[in-house]
């Protein structure tokens, strides 16, 4: 699982959630048709679905089924429909609550009901459903929940075509293409990238450059964002120059348009691109070129243009200056890496964003920590400290095991290095802690388990030199 210190990338010009704005679907044939569809009946094997899900719509089923015996049809429709409409108003207040689980459920439920009524709000309630899930996913750091958008936004897809309903359909398919996509970067699946190039590729096809740039613009970017993803991930997909061709050819688009924010988004996508894909030995021109591309994006833009690309830039800039300085380049780098990452941490915040907030407390303790390292500066390295403490609000032993052995890992050794370079015992003992706290995570037959042990034996012997007192291994 591709999940905290490994670095997951927002989907770069892909939107990440996306709330349904709630209309009258009868003014609105183009979000899944109106409601005078022809009445469909229903019947007792139409009830089947309804009394073999969940308690509530089973009940309802249920007072449904009593008026289905009298042969009520009319009775037995506006009972569901209220039910339905009642779980939508269920699914609205979860929403305002941020339990974007229970809105996914609820709207579930209420298109699996409006299916059995024949409402044509089913296509809303679907689309409703997999936008939750996907908040889900991102703002409670949630990755399970990709596939609850998945399977929802399939189940959309599956109910139109686009000779009768060509907008409702390219919908459908590009939300699909973006679960898809954010699944295979959670999980480096490239079953779920292809999946995601195939609904791209179909909402391109459908697109004309010419009398809608903008639209061709978005899902050029989204083809080119899968291929990138699918060529790192397996090494296999379009070759490498195939991709940064792509990108290229949305760039005059966007400057035609005169859209800087688009315009950006794809610099972006395009330094990822530039820093994932090549050979070992061309890392450093790799790592340059992604900079220059990062760099590029923030002259076009500034937080108040769109705050979240701006902290993406911010942070992927940073990070690249940091990868630069690993490659042997100007160490002075260190020192404006650190100033974008900071920059970054003022637009996300564990509140809003818990996991972007996480990463770049991470990126921003890598950075301090080199930084002070370097320049034998004790108080930059517990900055350093004080950022890992903070990862591990979000990446927690129950949530992201690998992520906090990790990050437990990087504050230990920081905390043994400072613990070893003053008189006091604090540190040392806090290192013991988080030694032990990796070693709670890893497998004991795992190579990492027996650097862990013989790094905690290190720190025990140390504290022991000093007449602390500590006895035993564990």
């Amino acid at each position: 699982m591709r999940t905290g210190k490994l670095k997951i990338e927002r989907l770069a010009g892909v939107v990440t959630a996306i709330v349904l704005a709630w209309t009258p679907i009868a003014t609105r044939a183009q979000d899944g048709g109106a409601e005078d569809a022809p009445v469909q009946r229903i019947d007792a094997a139409a009830l089947k679905p309804l009394l073999a899900g969940p308690a509530l719509v089973k009940a309802a089923a249920e007072r449904a089924k009593k008026f289905l015996d009298l042969d009520d049809q009319s009775g037995a429709r506006q009972l569901l429909s209220e039910e339905s409409v009642g779980l939508v108003d269920a699914a609205r207040k979860a929403h305002a609550a941020e339990k974007f689980h229970d809105a996914a459920v609820a709207y579930g439920q209420a298109a699996l009901i409006a299916s059995v009524i024949g409402s044509r709000r089913t296509w809303q309630y679907r689309i409703a459903e997999g936008s939750e899930f996907f908040e889900e996913a991102d703002k409670k750091v949630n990755d399970a929940a990709i596939d609850g958008a998945v399977a929802a936004f399939r189940s959309a897809a599956a109910l139109v075509n686009y000779e009768t309903q060509p907008a409702v359909w390219l919908k459908s398919q590009t939300k699909l293409g973006e679960a898809l996509h954010r699944r295979g970067q959670y999980y480096d699946d490239a079953n779920a990238f292809r999946q995601a190039l195939t609904a791209f590729e179909a909402v391109l096809a459908k697109r004309n450059p010419s009398a809608e740039p903008a639209n061709w613009a978005h899902a050029k970017r989204d083809v080119c964002n899968t291929l990138r993803d699918l060529s790192g991930e397996v090494n296999s997909g379009a070759p490498h120059d195939e991709v940064f061709a792509c990108y290229n050819q949305v760039f005059p688009v966007y400057e035609a348009l005169g859209d800087k924010v688009s315009w950006a988004w794809t610099k972006l996508a395009l330094g990822y691109a530039y820093r994932d894909l090549g050979g070992e030995g061309s890392r450093m021109q790799r790592y340059q070129n992604a900079a220059a591309a990062f760099r590029s994006g923030l002259t076009a833009i500034s937080a108040s243009d769109e705050r979240d690309l701006y902290g993406s830039l911010k942070r992927s800039y940073g990070n690249s200056l940091q990868s630069l300085v690993k490659q042997g380049g100007d160490p002075t780098a260190l020192r404006y890496a650190v100033s974008e990452l900071r920059d970054a941490l003022t637009v996300y915040t564990r509140e809003s964003s818990p996991r972007d907030w996480a990463r770049v407390q991470s990126d921003l303790g890598d950075a301090l920590r080199r930084l002070g390292q370097r320049d034998h500066d004790e108080t930059m390295l517990r900055e350093a400290a004080g950022c890992y403490q903070s990862v591990l609000l979000e990446w927690t032993k129950q949530r992201d095991p690998k992520s906090y052995a990790m990050t437990q890992m990087d504050l230990a050794d920081l905390l043994y290095q400072l613990g070893t370079q003053t008189n006091g015992t604090d540190d040392l003992v806090a290192a013991v802690a988080a030694y032990r706290e990796v070693l709670s995570v890893r497998s004991a037959d795992a190579p990492l388990f027996r650097v862990t042990q013989k790094k905690l034996d290190a720190a025990l012997f140390a504290l022991q030199t000093r007449g602390n007192g500590m006895e035993g291994r564990r």
